[in-house]
């Protein structure tokens, strides 16, 4: 998953209010310094705003559970101020005015009571085995619409913007970048920005119905919600006077060739039954979705009730890979990189869920992230081990399907990028899991190295702290 989600546990930043929402009595922050520093204690989460860049009105999000109250600490290092979330699952704005130099910013504290993704009663793929690579229409236009933003066009990092595919966009969309729905999304967007997660993967849900957006499934809810409906007027009539559906329709052949093309090259077979053989958790579906818009923002979701549940995941294309001078097998060790480390959350996740305060306490401490690095968008210590664990069980699948010199090729790749990603003990982490993953009964069940392995990083850590 891509760290600049912020993927502590659901914490977003947005510059609109949402309507139907319980506001209580402002609060009042007057700065003694430009920097105001925020921690959320329940996630593990913590950063900064400087004020001289927040908008003026800006939305500070986090989901909350009944009986699980989460606070925000805001602080200047001189004061501080506590917000608390509502003992009622309702979502709830607390407005805090926040003053520096005699100008006056409202920063909206803002919980929203969980969503449970669910499928809709007309879900028809409920076929055990079933993969399904696919683009969708509202996905996409809403990869078009943050891309042509003021920073998505130069965000390079998650939009593919050197291709013919997005100079046809630019062009195709100049006369339409002013409309009112660009407006507001350029308040919100920055590099990763988990806003444009919400909406992208949200859309998945939604068709264009005439000049109608409409909810058609296959899911009641994701993880993020039904974000588009939040301003569906103004998607609509985006859509709408861009003539968005002439301009799909015109690409739509390329949209299915990407996905041939991805089933081609991605074993997805082997590498569902390869994670079902080390974990517990089985799912009956696959879904990838795949824009030629996307570059480095991948992302993915599970979806479950009490008779089926299933795994989508977002995803580049495979020409994105094939841009980069590789042979055709290193082009499908790297792609398989990107799918499988996507795929395989969904396995590692629950299980790292049961060992969350051993995670929290041992991979929270100094030394397993880089500081100011991507590896920090994760958030807190469980974060950092589903990353590091994520990555190096993919190594671990390349060495149990490819030969000695493509998984050296694998490693090297693989460890290169996870350095640079901010986790510089991902050599020495991978290096223990293969030398656990040799005992044959780890080899058969993945979750039986997790004692041996936090029990390992409390060691390194522990040495850590005595060399202070």
């Amino acid at each position: 998953m891509k760290p600049y989600l912020l993927s502590f546990a659901f914490l977003y930043l947005s510059a609109w209010c949402q309507a139907q929402v319980a506001i209580k009595p402002a609060l009042s922050f007057p700065l003694t310094g430009d920097t105001v520093f925020w921690e959320v204690p329940n996630l593990g989460a913590k950063g900064r705003f400087v004020f001289n860049e927040l908008e003026p009105d800006t939305k500070f999000r986090l989901h909350f559970k009944a009986n699980q109250p989460v606070i925000v600490n805001l602080s200047d290092r001189a004061s501080s101020i506590k917000v608390t979330s509502p003992a009622e699952l309702v979502k709830t704005v607390t407005p805090v005015e926040i003053k520096h130099n005699g100008v006056l910013k409202v920063l909206n504290v803002t919980f929203i009571p969980p969503f449970n993704p669910s499928f809709s009663v007309n879900y028809s793929d409920k076929k055990d085995g079933r993969y399904i690579f696919e683009n969708s229409p509202l996905y996409e236009l809403v990869n078009i619409a943050f891309a042509i933003t003021d920073k998505g066009s130069k965000d390079g990092s998650t939009f593919n913007l050197n291709t013919p595919y997005y100079k046809e966009i630019a062009q195709y969309f100049e006369p339409y970048r002013y409309h009112p729905l660009i407006t507001l999304l350029n308040k919100n967007y920055f590099q990763g920005s988990p806003e444009y997660r919400m909406y992208r993967e949200s859309a998945y849900n939604y068709s264009l119905r005439g000049d109608r957006i409409e909810v058609t499934g296959p899911y009641l809810n994701f993880e993020e919600g039904n974000s588009i409906l939040d301003d569906k007027a103004l998607w609509e009539d985006f859509a709408l006077k861009s003539n968005f559906t002439a301009f799909y329709n015109k690409y739509r052949q390329y949209y299915q060739l990407l996905n041939k093309n991805a089933s081609k090259m991605l074993p997805v077979k082997k590498m569902w039954k390869w994670c079902e053989q080390k974990f517990p958790n089985k799912y009956a579906t696959y879904r990838m979705v795949i824009s030629p818009l996307v570059n480095g923002f991948h992302s993915t979701q599970r979806i479950s009730d009490a008779e089926f549940n299933e795994c989508i995941m977002f995803l580049c294309s495979a020409e994105n890979l094939k841009r980069h001078a590789r042979t055709k097998i290193q082009t499908e060790i790297s792609y398989t990189g990107l799918l499988l480390t996507e795929i395989d959350h969904n396995y590692i996740n629950p299980v790292s869920d049961g060992y969350k305060d051993q995670l929290n306490n041992v991979f929270g401490k100094v030394g397993w992230i880089t500081k100011g690095s991507q590896g920090e968008g994760y958030g807190n210590g469980i974060g950092f081990f589903n990353e590091y664990l994520t990555h190096a069980v993919y190594l671990l699948y390349i060495k149990d399907r490819y030969s000695s010199d493509e998984f050296v090729y694998a490693v090297k790749e693989r460890t290169d990028l996870m350095t640079s990603r901010g986790f510089p003990r991902f050599k020495e982490f991978y290096a223990k899991l293969e030398f656990l993953y040799n005992k044959k009964e780890i080899k058969g069940d993945l979750t039986l190295a997790y004692p041996e392995l936090i029990s390992w990083a409390s060691q390194i850590s522990q040495s850590d702290d005595e060399r202070k």
